[in-house]
């Protein structure tokens, strides 16, 4: 009994270096929400191959620095830890693989064009079928991502001139708009100003 409570708490930590592993992976792709089994068998998984990886490096990988051994083990497996998500993130965004398998990194529409941060002119049309928006998706602009509501923060707010032109509103800075309210939405080209290189 007593050996099986060792053998539980001795691979205890390692689930919470899965545990972080799943975090840093929700931080860095939007993922649906998920049931609390499917996260439990995940942190179990992860927590199962870092204890065999450290075990590994613990047997055969020692550094020796002016004559004295020192267990990189531990350095080792916390960065594995931390860069796990983000090569499996690039390895997925290579197109090769992007080719062979469903895009799971970009569940929606939405997340698959602000997912790649371009600067943009944007045009909401709305529900109710008032006057659009029109509005520059800038650097300090913002979206949120799946799977949370598809809000927008818009950093300028233009109005149409009847030559077709856009002009800026400047006494505004910026608008906020509800994922409720939004019909649908256009994107158009943001050409840079030389003043703005």
């Amino acid at each position: 009994m007593f050996s099986d409570l060792n053998s539980i708490l001795n691979i205890f930590p390692y689930f919470i270096l899965g545990f972080i592993s799943i975090k840093i992976w929700e931080f860095i792709t939007p993922i649906s929400q998920k049931r609390a089994s499917e996260i439990y068998m995940e942190i179990l998984l992860y927590g199962i191959i870092y204890k065999e990886i450290y075990d590994f490096f613990n047997r055969h990988v020692t550094l020796i620095i002016y004559h004295k051994t020192i267990d990189i083990s531990k350095i080792i497996i916390l960065s594995i830890v931390i860069l796990t998500p983000f090569i499996i993130k690039f390895i997925l965004n290579l197109d090769w693989i992007k080719s062979q398998i469903v895009n799971t990194l970009t569940p929606t529409a939405w997340d698959h064009f602000f997912l790649k941060k371009e600067c943009c002119f944007i045009e909401v049309h709305f529900t109710n079928n008032k006057t659009p928006i029109i509005g520059l998706y800038g650097l300090d602009s913002y979206v949120s991502s799946y799977p949370r509501e598809r809000d927008i923060y818009l950093e300028k707010i233009y109005k149409k001139k009847p030559d077709g032109t856009l002009e800026e509103i400047e006494e505004t800075k910026g608008v906020y708009i509800p994922s409720a309210n939004i019909k649908f939405v256009l994107f158009w080209k943001y050409e840079i100003e030389e003043g703005e290189k």
